[in-house]
Formats: structure tokens, C-alpha cells, sequence
């Protein structure tokens, strides 16, 4: 299943939603069969679904499946599992795009402080809790805490992944929108 769950994964990378979607559901289907609603491999094929399901503007049936998936996550495995928190920042992802910013940002803050303590500072994963925060501070208006995320985020993927990693360019783009909204578009990385 794991298999089928990340080839559903890899297609909607790749563009290819509604095969993605049509995949993930299917192994979604098997699984919650074979292994049950609540098994580990069970929810993660859940939020692949639901990552898909946003992919194709379904966002409200994403955000249900989201929220039911990290339900079982933190009744299954608890607060501070890697895949709890990962189940915490699609539904973050969903709020945000439902217009739920400021329910977003909670959500992207909490996961940050757990996956600091979790997985260390500089954890890639770490790293993507604080470009989603980052993200929601913009969009509400917080705009120099969006710039100081931003910043330290930049600093950290380039130490831990190099100046070429496409996260670490994602993070200098999402600092030039910081430093434009501040008008301080003349100083960027």
C-alpha cells in the first residue's frame, strides 16, 4: 500500500491530480479494509487524499477528511508524532485556503513550537512549519514577524540544504514578498 499511497503522492507533484486523487482514494479504500480506519499507513493515505482532493478544489471535503485524519492520528499515536503533526499542517493548509487565516496560523504555530522540540531547529520538516507560519503572519498583516520567520528560515536552509535546494529558493522568494510589503523591496537576499 505504501507504494501505491506514494505513487498517488508522486502524480500530484507531477500535475497529475485527478490520477492522483483516483489512486489515492482507491488505496485509501483497500487499506482502511485491510488494516483498518485507524491504522498508521491507513492515515497517511488519508492525508495524501486530502492533499489531492485540495489539488482539485475540493478544499471543504479535504478539510472534513483532514480533520477526521488527525482525530485518529492524535487518539492512535498522540500530540507530538511526526505524522500527527504532518496531519496538523493539511488541515492548516485547508483553513488557510477556506479563508480560516488567523485558525491557520494557530494550527501552523503550535506545529512549529512541537516540531522544534520534536525534531530540532533545523529539521526540514521544522523548516516547512515555519514557511507555512511565515505565509499566514503575510497574510494577515503581520508582516515584520512574516519577515523575521522568513529570514531565520532562509538562514537555516541554506546552512542545512545549500543555496540551490528549491526550498531554499521557495524561502528567499517568500522573503523578497516580505521585504515588498514592508517597501523594503531594494534589500533582498
Amino acid at each position: 500500500m505504501y507504494s501505491a499511497i506514494n505513487l498517488a503522492a508522486n502524480l500530484r507533484h507531477l500535475g497529475s491530480y485527478a490520477e492522483a486523487c483516483d489512486l489515492a482514494r482507491d488505496t485509501l479504500d483497500r487499506s482502511r479494509r485491510v488494516l483498518g480506519r485507524d491504522h498508521p499507513s491507513t492515515l497517511y493515505a488519508a492525508n495524501i487524499l486530502g492533499a489531492n482532493l485540495g489539488e482539485l478544489g475540493e478544499v471543504k471535503a479535504a478539510r472534513d477528511l483532514d480533520q477526521d485524519t488527525l482525530d485518529r492520528y492524535r487518539r492512535v499515536l498522540g500530540e507530538d508524532h511526526p505524522g500527527t503533526l504532518y496531519a496538523v499542517s493539511c488541515l492548516a493548509n485547508d483553513l488557510r485556503v477556506l479563508g480560516e487565516v488567523q485558525a491557520a496560523r494557530d494550527l501552523h504555530r503550535d506545529t512549529l513550537d512541537r516540531r522544534r522540540r520534536v525534531l530540532g531547529e533545523d529539521h526540514p520538516n521544522t523548516l516547512g512549519s515555519a514557511s507555512h507560519l511565515a505565509r499566514d503572519l503575510r497574510e494577515l498583516g503581520e508582516l515584520q514577524a512574516a519577515r523575521d520567520l522568513d529570514q531565520d528560515t532562509l538562514d537555516r536552509r541554506r546552512r542545512v540544504l545549500g543555496e540551490d535546494h528549491p526550498e531554499t529558493l521557495a524561502s528567499a522568494d517568500n522573503l523578497a514578498l516580505d521585504l515588498r510589503a514592508l517597501g523594503e523591496a531594494g534589500d533582498g537576499p
